[in-house]
């Protein structure tokens, strides 16, 4: 009598395999699917949290904020007396932020509505209000990513 495995053993030995294969897959995929999603989460916020810090140290020196209109635009004087700009700039399909026509925002993400990102409650208060997200049309539930920026900077100086 020779040692062997029965057919229904070997079918048992695949299957549960198979079952196992297939977990194994699907705790993979959610994990690359997690990654991307951290990802883009990280190049929305990173992006987003330059271009704040960056309008709102130049406005909180600035001497007086000397337009305020139209919710897409403000313009600033600064202590050397030059005009300094940040408005929300749209070119087709990528809309982003620029100060002095310089990006502030990469072409990675874009800028949901330039309406009312910059609002004046009063002359020497400036709010910055606006949704950033991933750029690329058609892009994947996990590459997706969107936050929201919202700060009232102060001006300092007289």
């Amino acid at each position: 009598m020779k040692k062997a495995f029965t057919l229904i053993e070997v079918i048992v030995a695949i299957g549960v395999f198979a079952v196992l294969s297939v977990i194994l897959s699907l705790l993979l995929a959610g994990t690359l699917r997690g990654s991307k999603k951290a990802a883009a989460t990280i190049l929305v916020r990173g992006e987003g949290a330059y271009a704040m810090e960056s309008m709102a140290a130049q406005l909180r020196f600035a001497k007086s904020v000397t337009s305020c209109t139209g919710g897409s635009s403000v313009t600033a004087k600064t202590q050397a007396g030059a005009d300094l700009t940040f408005s929300c700039l749209s070119s087709g399909e990528d809309v982003y932020l620029a100060s002095n026509s310089a990006r502030l925002t990469t072409a990675n993400v874009k800028i949901t509505n330039c309406a009312g990102v910059f609002t004046c409650p009063d002359p020497r208060m400036v709010r910055i209000t606006f949704s950033l997200q991933k750029a690329g049309s058609n892009l994947p539930l996990e590459g997706q990513a969107s936050i929201n920026f919202d700060t009232e900077v102060g001006l300092r100086n007289k």
